[in-house]
């Protein structure tokens, strides 16, 4: 993204509202002092993260306090910045508004937001600015706290980090490990207090026991135990799926379902950061500007029509200028030069009507790849939703197999069930409510009938719509841990009932072998 303009009113240095255009390849700012050069960088920092690093480095909550409304303007105006952003072609008019002294509300392209589609991409990098109070402030402390800091300044912050972690690491290791390995850890300990309390499978354990160096003869015996429990004749790589498929058989007379709430990928994130951003976006200022053009292409016909009539009189008068080509009366001076006019302006607006005509065809299109879009994104998240939810048919008997021993576990599995339907009724509503307003936007267009309240309404549901899906991503994130934990429990007592202990087991085994 590159910042087109920057717009302020209000805000620290800056009385009256003043427009600072931005070049595309590099831009200098040069004044006297207290001349509001540091205004224009904390504008965009304070718009971009609520707080500029002046306020956030202050000794106290009180130091600035009310700082960035300027003392000089007058009571009746409000305090704003607004900043154009290019991205791929496309302008979004990112704008923060003070409220009170220190909160403030945003707005992107007009529509009220509860956070910026960038917010994600922020977090993740270092902020891009450095001013004379940040590099007085790295000289006054330590060399710790200075070396950190210059660090953060040049986005070398990461290194840090990994010099921390490994000093971390060096004298606790046991909380410098990584979440991965951690979990996987967890996993192998586990799996060796199964294999501990399965008397059929004492060879194995007492192999495992033996430490590293048996890891051979171990993985070598668990192919062995995991051949004898499938058809004579089984190739090695057949082994694991011809378990699994005996294990679904036997556990599917006793249940057929599991917990699953898939987590979200790292694909999925992206598609929803670019879904959120393209929705939010969608209903630009410069969008409803060209949307509300095309209300001239009602009269295009007519204009074509005269166009044509103009045209062929033309033609003929080219010939007999003197004389009129449909009567035949002679004309003056005066009215052949206002025949001339006549054709050239009409001329001129059939050539208009031409150029709103491609961009109809171009709304129509920006339109429909919206509905598209809309659609991918809904199906993707509903998906995720129902496939959880589906277990509601069998829950009595998922009642029966957890119950006394896992009560907790199965009063979670209810309350994600009750949580997930409000969310899957929720975004159905906001859902038919953007399409709904789509609908009438895109009939708008076809019958002519262009009207700028629509496609605001429009952009409005997207905005509420995108809202609804950051909600429902964070909510099934938090939920997805213990979910996990309560299918364990499930797949534990569903292999006691079917008696494929020992086949979940070596299953297990295989997978962390692999």
């Amino acid at each position: 993204m590159k910042i087109e303009s920057v717009v302020i009113q209000g805000f620290r240095g800056f009385n009256q509202e003043q427009e600072i255009a931005l070049h595309p390849s590099l831009t200098l700012i040069y004044a006297p002092n207290s001349y509001g050069k540091t205004s224009i960088t904390e504008a965009v920092e304070w718009l971009l993260y609520g707080q500029t690093s002046k306020v956030d480095r202050g000794e106290s909550k009180e130091e600035y306090k009310g700082s960035y409304r300027n003392c000089h303007i007058d009571d009746g105006m409000s305090t704003f910045v607004r900043v154009s952003f290019l991205s791929q072609a496309n302008m979004s008019k990112f704008e923060a508004k003070l409220v009170d002294e220190d909160g403030f509300d945003r707005y992107v392209d007009g529509n009220s937001v509860e956070q910026w589609p960038i917010d994600a991409q922020l977090a993740a990098l270092s902020r891009p600015f450095i001013m004379q109070h940040a590099l007085k402030y790295l000289l006054l402390v330590g060399p710790d706290e200075r070396f950190k800091g210059f660090a953060k300044l040049l986005g070398l912050d990461r290194l840090g980090e990994m010099q921390s972690d490994f000093v971390s690491f060096c004298t606790k290791p046991e909380v410098s490990i990584p979440s991965d390995v951690t979990q996987f850890c967890i996993r192998v300990t586990a799996i060796e207090s199964r294999l501990a309390a399965r008397p059929t499978l004492k060879n194995l354990y007492t192999l495992y026991k033996k430490g590293k160096g048996s890891y051979i003869a171990f993985a070598t015996c668990v192919l062995n135990e995991c051949k004898n429990r499938v058809p004579s004749g089984t190739s090695d790589d057949s082994v694991l799926p011809n378990l699994l498929r005996m294990r679904d058989q036997a556990v599917k007379k006793v249940f057929s379902g599991s917990i699953t709430l898939a987590p979200f990928s790292a694909e999925d994130k992206i598609s929803d950061a670019a879904d959120t951003v393209y929705f939010v976006t969608f209903a630009s200022e410069d969008l409803i500007k060209k949307y509300c053009e095309l209300i001239a292409l009602a009269t295009r016909d007519a204009v074509i029509r005269q166009a044509e009539f103009y045209r062929m009189g033309f033609e003929f008068m080219t010939k007999q200028p003197a004389q009129c080509p449909f009567c035949g009366q002679k004309l003056s001076d005066i009215v052949t030069e206002h025949i001339k006019k006549e054709h050239q302006q009409t001329k001129n607006r059939s050539e208009r009507s031409s150029a709103l005509s491609k961009q109809r065809q171009a709304t129509v299109d920006a339109l429909s790849e919206l509905k598209h879009r809309l659609d991918r994104c809904q199906q993707r998240h509903l998906l995720r939703l129902t496939t959880f939810i589906s277990i509601d048919t069998s829950f009595d008997q998922l009642v029966k197999i957890l119950t006394p021993k896992h009560e907790t576990y199965i009063n979670s599995v209810r309350e994600t069930l009750v949580q997930l339907k409000k969310s899957e009724n929720l975004l159905d509503q906001r859902y038919v409510a953007v399409s709904d307003a789509l609908s009438v936007v895109q009939l708008s267009v076809q019958q002519s009938k262009e009207d700028a309240t629509l496609i605001k309404e429009l952009g409005k549901h997207l905005v509420a719509y995108s809202s609804t899906i950051s909600s429902l991503v964070t909510s099934i994130s938090t939920l997805v841990a213990p979910m996990s934990d309560a299918n364990e429990i499930l797949k534990h007592e569903l292999d006691s009932a079917a008696g494929t202990e020992d086949i979940s087991l070596l299953i297990d085994i295989n997978e962390n072998l692999r």
